[in-house]
């Protein structure tokens, strides 16, 4: 396979003759006819002149559309065949002036009245009925594709003298950005290299599946890791094109190598090859920042992102003496099904550098490892190869970043896993089994034959990294009091048993290990806490955890107080009035599909479900409700303050400790035991939708769009792969008409009707008619705010937050409340743009509101800080307000029973 530095000497090395040359560089024509038979019959067609192909194209663009409607008879019909021949025979003529064809008709209409009465009226009748018909139905029919029909007969067809504006790279960078936007697959990117070297007298693209492969897909930096099919041994990384097969010499199993559809194998990626491509982008390299000098970006007393934390400073303070370029990442190992048919699934290692804004990280994952199979991956043979590699590069590499080739390490400080992963990657039992925190020494209580967590006064033991290795380690050396050696002890041998031990509180477990059950290859990972290092993951936690159980709760326990399914249809009725803003992405669906939701539609839940639960939950439990809502707005804010965790934390154990006494300790699930942890989490990691799994799911749900069968799944992954690296190699060496092309193609469907680009703001659509009342002109020549030149839009982007002015008619969506930078929420009225002074300014209106959160006692929080309000009233008088004084949107609903107002939290990360 040929490397990505051979594209030019792979494309120049094909055949390309010049057909037309534009300016200093080389050009190709456009050919109707296929390369193979142009060069013998190209002498017998003659090019038509140029203005009679504009002619043709003209008659495309003209609007005299044919109508189905019914057209007088004395119409002139264009229609062919022989029943328009007889009915044109037996009409008058078109070309008589209309006074005559009057006069012909007249006379034609007498004499046929003469000869039914002299021949029988009946015979005549009939005779008219069925040339009426005829005529008729000759009349309507028309032909198919009539605008293309004129185009061939004005010359549409004739070869192309129009210069090709467009080099090699950009030809090819279009065609992979086309394929990867529609998840092509490799026959159908093949087929449409095929169709554009047709358009060329001769190719101008590599033109065999081989040829492309040779360009586009690089075996460098892949790695393939066999093991045994049936008792997983490693073989370790073979060169699978020189061996055929591989016998286990503990099972004694034959095990295919060389053809990978049979062959049980992982793969490995080098990060120095996706890195130096990455920062190939002039944009992406200088957003690149040093650890230090992202900490000194930081606002004292916040944290507003993950380099806010103490893990980082703390790492940051301990490579402050080397001189190489730092970077540290984050990785998430998390399975997908590849289809609900198949129970194939993928693991990938997805990894996200911290030294790049959120923004721009979250669109530059790193791919690390890949595992495929019907079985869960075993993360002890999975990960050793992704450590080994990560303690290469922590010793240092070189690195490219732009023009500039520095000396560089790579750490991995943090890992974002489910609960039912973390277990595996961490070495400690799963969510089901005692001493199953990551965090804490907390042992759980078998109540209604299952583990769970009760709160209690006394706070439980936090883990160290230290005592977790030093029990890693002596569960190989044999030091285990219960002797266990290095052996795993089983799922199914775990529940055994927990059953036999239902009756006893304290039972024959090993507190002295503390949950330990495994040696996680994570302890040798340089600068890698095996505590601090694993993330309180909340999407899994609080999304697709406790609000998944809470609304499950509500539906299912008939008979108790907290029972609302009666009020199903009530409730599905709110949900369906709701106007949220464009940020949710996806639109609210009511709760008989509950369990079909997506995490991103839980969380959407967390914000609205006081608006559509009051009146319908009893009071005492929609209270306790509200404690969590309050608490998880705290942490998910763009900045967080240090008051902000502490209320927190108060507000998560007095809803703790409600829900136990509401609901019953059957109910204190190990999500909501791991609530607790979420405040040291911000502490350690800064706010939660830094560290959160959104944009690893999204990166999972990019790979399984690449995946078109389930033979071969690593090869098509990496396929894809490699082709996204060759188009981040191409983007900066070509033009800016290939670059539109391809950020045409992804962009989001709002921002296609862009009319003014501003600074940070985007004005969207056409703009308005300018009508400012009094009101209006008085405020805008108080901020001296010239008035000649204003053109008012209706919608507003400005820090991928679409601002939308007030409708009066009823939309499906709402983005015309807005918090500001001070604290206070409007209503926008009017989107105003200033074109002589390029400025963006806008009329709103100021809402009156109290918050709803009663805080429990001793609990002190600002009032701008309530996540859930009342508005009381809209005030009549109208302020002028700059964009920049816009901070988020939120989100209000107006509805017979209350009219309430939800702050989103920071809604410009939502992914």
């Amino acid at each position: 396979m040929a490397n990505y530095q051979d594209l030019d000497l792979a494309v120049h090395s094909r055949s390309v003759t010049p057909v037309s040359t534009v300016g200093s560089e080389e050009r190709c024509s456009l050919s109707s006819t296929h390369h193979s038979s142009t060069s013998t019959n190209s002498s017998s067609y003659g090019r038509r002149s140029r203005n009679q192909s504009e002619s043709s194209l003209s008659l495309l663009e003209s609007d005299n559309e044919v109508e189905d409607e019914q057209q007088p008879f004395n119409d002139n019909v264009a229609d062919s065949g022989e029943e328009e021949g007889r009915y044109e025979q037996e009409q008058a003529p078109n070309d008589q002036p209309a006074d005559e064809q009057g006069a012909g008709q007249d006379e034609e209409r007498g004499r046929q009245q003469e000869e039914q009465e002299d021949d029988g009226q009946q015979e005549v009748g009939e005779r008219e009925n069925e040339e009426h018909a005829d005529g008729h139905a000759g009349r309507n029919r028309q032909p198919s594709h009539r605008k293309l029909r004129e185009a061939m007969q004005g010359g549409f067809l004739n070869d192309i003298d129009v210069p090709l504006g467009a080099s090699r790279n950009d030809i090819l960078y279009m065609a992979l950005s086309f394929a990867m936007r529609n998840n092509a697959n490799n026959s159908a990117f093949c087929n449409l290299i095929n169709l554009i070297n047709n358009l060329f007298v001769s190719p101008v693209l590599p033109a065999s599946q081989y040829l492309l492969d040779s360009l586009l897909v690089s075996d460098v930096g892949v790695h393939y890791y066999f093991y045994c099919k049936k008792c997983f041994k490693s073989f370790g990384e073979l060169n699978y094109k020189n061996i055929k097969f591989r016998d286990c010499d503990i099972c004694q199993t034959q095990n295919h190598i060389s053809d990978l559809r049979l062959a049980t194998f992982f793969v490995v990626f080098d990060l120095p090859v996706q890195l130096e491509i990455i920062f190939q982008n002039p944009e992406t390299a200088d957003a690149l920042c040093t650890p230090a000098e992202a900490i000194r970006r930081s606002r004292p007393g916040f944290l507003s992102d993950i380099y806010d934390g103490s893990v980082y400073r703390e790492f940051n303070a301990s490579v402050a003496h080397l001189e190489e370029r730092i970077l540290t990442m984050h990785i998430s190992v998390d399975g997908s099904p590849i289809a609900s048919s198949s129970s194939a699934s993928i693991w990938p290692i997805l990894g996200e550098i911290h030294e790049l804004p959120p923004n721009v990280r979250m669109k530059n994952l790193l791919l690390c490892g890949l595992w495929f199979g019907k079985s869960h991956a075993k993360m002890d043979l999975f990960l050793q190869p992704f450590v080994c590699k990560m303690r290469n590069l922590s010793q240092g590499f070189q690195l490219q970043v732009g023009p500039n080739i520095s000396d560089a390490r790579l750490y991995c400080t943090g890992c974002c896993v489910d609960s039912g992963a973390r277990g595996s990657v961490q070495g400690i039992k799963t969510h089901g089994g005692f001493f199953s925190c990551s965090w804490c020494k907390i042992r759980g209580c078998y109540i209604d034959r299952a583990v769970r967590y009760p709160l209690s006064n006394i706070r439980p033991e936090d883990r160290t990294h230290a005592e977790l290795v030093e029990l890693q380690l002596a569960l190989i050396d044999g030091r285990a009091a219960r002797g266990e050696n290095a052996e795993q002890m089983s799922e199914g041998e775990e529940e055994e048993q927990q059953e036999e031990n239902i009756d006893d509180p304290n039972g024959p477990q090993n507190v002295d290990m503390f949950g330990i059950n495994s040696v996680s290859p994570l302890i040798n990972m340089p600068q890698f806490s095996m505590v601090n290092g694993f993330f309180v993951e909340s999407m899994h936690c609080v999304d697709m955890g406790v609000v998944k159980a809470q609304i499950s709760l509500w539906l299912e326990e008939a008979g108790k107080q907290y029972y609302i399914k009666g009020s199903l249809e009530e409730l599905n009725r709110r949900i369906l009035a709701l106007q949220p803003p464009l940020e949710f992405r996806r639109m609210p669906r009511t709760l008989k599909e509950c369990l079909n939701f997506k995490a991103r539609e839980y969380n959407n839940f967390l914000w609205y479900s006081y608006i559509i639960l009051k009146g319908i939950l009893p009071q005492r439990y929609l209270n306790t409700w509200l404690l969590l809502i309050q608490a998880i707005f705290l942490l998910s804010q763009a900045e967080v303050s240090l008051q902000h965790i502490n209320t927190a934390n108060t507000l998560i154990i007095n809803y703790l400790a409600s829900v136990q006494m509401e609901y019953g300790e059957n109910h204190m699930t190990y999500n909501l035991h791991i609530l607790r942890h979420l405040p040291d989490h911000v502490r350690r990691w800064g706010p939660l939708w830094a560290s959160c799994a959104y944009v690893f799911e999204d990166g999972n749900g990019h790979l399984k769009n690449l995946i078109h069968t389930v033979q071969c799944v690593p090869h098509q992954i990496v396929r894809h792969w490699s082709w996204d690296l060759a188009r981040n190699l191409l983007h900066p060496v070509v033009s800016d008409k290939a670059r539109n092309y391809a950020s045409s193609i992804v962009k989001p469907k709002h921002h296609n009707k862009i009319s003014f680009v501003t600074g940070s703001c985007r004005l969207v659509g056409s703009p308005l008619l300018i009508n400012l009342s009094e009101e209006e002109l008085f405020l805008c020549e108080e901020n001296q705010q010239p008035v000649e030149n204003i053109q008012l839009f209706e919608k507003l982007i400005y820090k991928n937050c679409a601002y939308v002015i007030e409708k009066k008619k009823c939309a499906r969506t709402c983005n015309s409340v807005a918090q500001l930078h001070d604290k206070s929420v409007v209503l926008i009225r009017k989107i105003c743009y200033d074109r002589d002074n390029d400025r963006v300014f806008l009329f709103v209106s100021d809402l009156n509101w109290e918050p709803i959160l009663n805080l429990p006692d001793g609990v002190q929080m600002s009032r701008d800080d309530h996540c859930l309000r009342e508005i009381q009233f809209v005030h009549e008088e109208l302020r002028f307000i700059k964009c920049t004084d816009l901070k988020i949107i939120c989100f209000r609903t107006k509805q017979p029973h209350c009219d309430l107002l939800s702050v989103i939290p920071n809604v410009q990360n939502r992914h």
